[in-house]
């Protein structure tokens, strides 16, 4: 987040990842409504109790941080997390270290894809790309709980699978509150 914010909640405190910024009078507030929708989504729609959980996340940017900063703070058991480059890798593991709490965190390379731990409690997708593009089909076939915070369609039969639509819309409700 800008160095040019005046003010800042504390999940963007925490995350440094903001998706709200209101000018008040010339004074610029910084807000972060996306772990809302996140919560929302895990806990309503997916019906995911993931205290104690495995829980693996494709992306390391800022829907990312804010994913991990809410798995952490229901005490997910471990996270791994599938970065797409080494300096996001770098830069998501010096951040985590601090904002891990009692979760065990690891890191992977996307391009590594067939190391996905399919039997994982639930898979969340913090990046622009399809799942199944990704990781492969196959993988994604073994997979029982799917979120995409990405808002395409996608079916998968006999699978539990959320888009981000349920995300972005607490997430703007939460907006229209702070407005």
């Amino acid at each position: 987040v800008s160095s040019v914010i005046n003010r800042r909640d504390n999940i963007v405190k925490a995350t440094g990842s903001a998706n709200l910024v209101i000018n008040k009078r010339g004074v610029l507030h910084a807000y972060n409504t996306d772990y809302a929708g996140i919560a929302a989504t895990i806990e309503d729609k997916l019906k995911c109790d993931i205290h104690g959980a495995e829980v693996a996340i494709l992306g390391s940017g800022g829907s990312a941080r804010t994913v991990f900063y809410y798995l952490a703070s229901k005490r997910t058991a471990s996270v791994t997390v599938y970065h797409r480059s080494r300096e996001r890798e770098k830069a998501f593991s010096a951040w985590a270290q601090g904002a891990r709490r009692h979760t065990h965190y690891e890191s992977q390379m996307l391009d590594n894809a067939s190391s996905i731990n399919t039997g994982c409690d639930l898979c969340i997708n913090c990046t622009p790309i399809a799942l199944s593009k990704l990781i492969g089909s196959t993988a994604v076939s073994q997979l029982t709980r799917m979120f995409e915070l990405r808002y395409a369609d996608t079916n998968f039969k006999r699978r539990i699978h959320v888009d981000g639509k349920y995300m972005l819309a607490v997430q703007a409700a939460n907006n229209f509150r702070i407005m």
